[in-house]
């Protein structure tokens, strides 16, 4: 440790000043310190010199042996215990040397923290006071560190994911809410973006501190449940240039599995520290939506659930997104094509995939996908040295925004067609299109919108037996549809030998669906015709 510090501390050691240093003393106080109660050479800085001039010297004591050690064996005159004694005293310096580096090395690689020495502070007791939109924390109310170490935390914790690209799709990888992460960890400050978005510039990488009781939210959150962070101090929110983002005091988060009990877990984490919780989506034919949960409708609020652009944003002071940029709005387009929700991808998802046609496909799903794979191959291997024809694949993967988009699809033929359009799996727990809305914009369509309109019934098959879901198993990674190789007995063969390697057929009147039997819940019906 000690040889290894000695060159990067001797490029940071300010030149002597011969000509104006009256005295050698003065030096010594700059490298050395005098420790002052109250002044600028704190007791802990005075540590950190004291413990660099050591490596140093350490440094010095090690080159000092090597030289001995060189002399003593050319000096040796071919006598044995000369040249013995030389090699002992080369080789424990050398492993002296060797030891101190992996040290410092090790150390370095688990925590940089733990080769300096910090300060130690109690954390300072200030008044809480109450206001309208939530509550200001005191500095350490519920706080289990400094900044840079609850931003540590969070990056080493599995359930948190840090998106390293902006939801608008602006490059600016400086201000990710990943990169301001990570600036944090090493107390560094965030950054803001530094982009402009339908006319609303952000505040162009301005150096923003984050609240620490706003990251200790986001670190109980993933604590409790895996999910994404998409924006910090980054994005283009709001004109304002006290928006809670811009100022390190707010953040955006998608949770993986999007459920009234999560919603309601993240509320409580945020209010516990002081913050306002509020829900966010872009439901078809209205504006953006925003909704302030407060505790009795954190864990009823179903609007947003399952629509695009789902996310909770945390607050603490500062002014929130309802002053948003355009950019985070959505205007109503007055034809019927408005109620179909955004999808930028293929008009129809490739069927056949195992999570490598999404670049930002979040890990968790990833691992669930490879499960299922692994399962699936295994049984149609043992499925055919039973003399069976191959099963073949019919659909794995499918993003969530594509799955809502399909869905919306579905649920305009359904009320055109004056059918139900809230059945359907998972349906129970979001929002659906108005039906009135919808007839009354399909009664004014133009022709041309029509047409388009059955061109997308006619490529996703809308007018099938099965409901599209509103949250499928198929964007969680946990699902797959096979084309049915048999028909009566033996396909229910097939579904009770499917158990034996994990996976569950749990959807009634959806033949060829299988799921990740342990991702279901305890009890499910496996055996579903």
């Amino acid at each position: 440790m000690f040889f290894s510090y000695a060159p990067a501390f001797a490029q940071n050691m300010p030149a002597y000043d011969y000509a104006t240093k009256a005295h050698v003393s003065s030096e010594i106080e700059t490298f050395l310190c005098s420790p002052k109660i109250g002044g600028s050479s704190a007791l802990y800085q005075c540590i950190n010199q004291l413990y660099k001039f050591a490596i140093v010297l350490a440094s010095v004591v090690g080159v000092f042996f090597i030289v001995i050690a060189g002399y003593i064996y050319m000096s040796s005159d071919g006598s044995s215990e000369a040249v013995d004694k030389a090699k002992d005293i080369l080789t424990s310096t050398i492993t002296a040397i060797v030891i101190l580096l992996a040290g410092y090395v090790l150390l370095n690689a688990l925590n940089p923290d733990l080769i300096q020495f910090h300060n130690v502070n109690p954390p300072a007791m200030q008044a809480v006071s109450v206001g309208t939109t939530g509550t200001t924390p005191s500095t350490g109310a519920g706080v289990s560190g400094s900044a840079a170490q609850i931003a540590t935390s969070i990056q080493n914790t599995t359930n948190i994911t840090l998106m390293n690209s902006h939801p608008s799709g602006q490059s600016d990888p400086a201000s990710t809410a990943k990169q301001n992460i990570a600036d944090v960890a090493q107390s560094k400050p965030a950054q803001n973006s530094c982009y402009t978005q339908n006319g609303i510039t952000a505040p162009c990488n301005k150096n923003v501190s984050l609240n620490p009781s706003m990251l200790q939210a986001i670190l109980n959150i993933g604590n409790q449940t895996p999910i994404t962070v998409t924006e910090i101090a980054g994005g283009v929110h709001s004109s304002s240039p006290t928006d809670s983002h811009y100022t390190g005091n707010g953040f955006d988060i998608v949770p993986n599995n999007i459920s009234l009990s999560v919603q309601g877990n993240a509320f409580t984490a945020i209010s516990a520290l002081g913050g306002t919780t509020i829900v966010e989506c872009d439901i078809p034919g209205q504006s953006h939506t925003e909704t302030t949960l407060t505790a009795s409708n954190a864990s009823t609020y179903n609007t947003c659930i399952g629509q695009p652009g789902y996310h909770i944003h945390g607050q603490w002071g500062g002014v929130d997104t309802t002053a948003a940029a355009p950019a985070q709005t959505q205007t109503p387009s007055p034809g019927i094509l408005s109620f179909i929700l955004p999808w930028n991808g293929p008009e129809v998802y490739p069927q056949i995939d195992w999570g490598n046609s999404d670049p930002n496909i979040d890990p968790g799903i990833k691992a669930n996908l490879n499960e299922l794979q692994n399962d699936f191959n295994s049984l149609n291997q043992n499925w055919q040295k039973e003399g069976h024809s191959a099963i073949q694949l019919n659909q794995v993967y499918r993003p969530q925004s594509y799955q809502a988009y399909y869905r919306s699809i579905w649920e305009i033929n359904a009320i055109i067609n004056n059918q139900d359009n809230t059945v359907g799996y998972q349906c129970d727990q979001t929002s659906h299109l108005d039906p009135a809305a919808v007839k009354a914009a399909y009664s004014q369509a133009s022709a041309a919108d029509k047409q388009t309109l059955q061109t997308k019934f006619n490529a996703h098959q809308v007018s099938g037996p099965t409901p599209a879901g509103c949250i499928s198993d198929h964007a969680s990674g946990i699902a797959l549809d096979v084309l049915s190789p048999v028909s009566g007995s033996l396909y229910t063969q097939l579904i009770k030998e499917s158990q034996n390697y994990g996976l569950c057929h749990n959807i009634a009147g959806d033949q060829p669906h299988y799921a990740l039997l342990d991702k279901l819940s305890a009890g499910t019906n496996c055996n579903q015709q």
